[in-house]
């Protein structure tokens, strides 16, 4: 019979011997994303897919952590920028850094448009929260304007379904479109919404599927057109503190426009 020693000796054997393939089970892809002028990009979404999203930082460098027998098309957006892609074939560690072109000069309003939009957002603080959200600080859904031009919605709620918390219910008799798609969180109760920071939802009202108030009409007041960003909170509890007080335990969506 084995001694509680000898035990523990070997299971401690086992543990460091198993540390070298836990530690090859996610290999990093880092780089610098920067213009043509060699000018670092901030806040470019970097995506190679549902599981391998980032965001740049303030420095243009991302960070994209992928299993190392893996090979995929990583797809590069950012507003004012033409879109690339760049392949990452199976392997270690590796550094790919990526060059964007500015729009044409002859789109040059829209290149100014699209800058003057992605400085809005970093001054309400969008992009820190998603940078905090990739680090785990924080648990939301953050829709960016990337994802919002190449998706081309008809109103803001279609920017809501299929997110994590959040189901956009459709109101059975409705004929007006404008007026007939409600925001709910889990359990059928009405979202909170905020609009640039401002709640929607009235004052006095309850969060019950059954108060017919509860609900702003969301597409009815917000035109998609104007719409540059969204967050998603599943829970109140997981919303930025500010948003926390007036929103109760049900999901929170923040709608940022341009």
């Amino acid at each position: 019979m084995q001694s509680p020693h000898l035990r523990a000796g070997l299971l401690a054997t086992m543990f460091v011997l198993s540390l070298p393939a836990a530690a090859q089970e996610r290999r990093t892809v880092s780089g610098i994303v920067s213009d043509s002028g060699g000018r670092p990009i901030p806040y470019v979404n970097i995506d190679g897919g549902p599981r391998y999203r980032t965001l740049t930082n303030g420095s243009g460098e991302y960070s994209l952590l992928l299993p190392p027998n893996e090979a995929l098309e990583v797809a590069v957006r950012r507003i004012g920028f033409l879109p690339v892609k760049f392949r990452v074939e199976k392997g270690a560690d590796t550094t790919i850094n990526v060059s964007m072109q500015q729009l044409a000069i002859i789109m040059n309003t829209q290149v100014i448009r699209a800058q003057q939009l992605v400085r809005t957002l970093e001054t309400r603080g969008f992009y820190s929260r998603m940078l905090e959200q990739e680090r785990g600080a924080l648990v939301g859904e953050f829709v960016t304007p990337e994802e919002i031009e190449m998706r081309n919605p008809q109103r803001v709620t279609q920017l809501l379904e299929q997110r994590r918390g959040i189901r956009v219910q459709r109101v059975n008799s409705c004929q007006v479109i404008a007026t007939c798609f409600r925001v709910q969180g889990q359990g059928g109760c009405a979202a909170t919404v905020f609009l640039d920071g401002q709640r929607l939802n009235k004052l006095g009202t309850g969060s019950a599927a059954r108060d017919d108030g509860a609900y702003p009409a969301v597409d009815e007041l917000i035109p998609v057109t104007g719409v540059s960003a969204i967050e998603v909170y599943p829970r109140g509890s997981s919303a930025p503190p500010r948003y926390q007080s007036l929103a109760g335990t049900c999901a929170i969506v923040l709608i940022w426009t341009r």
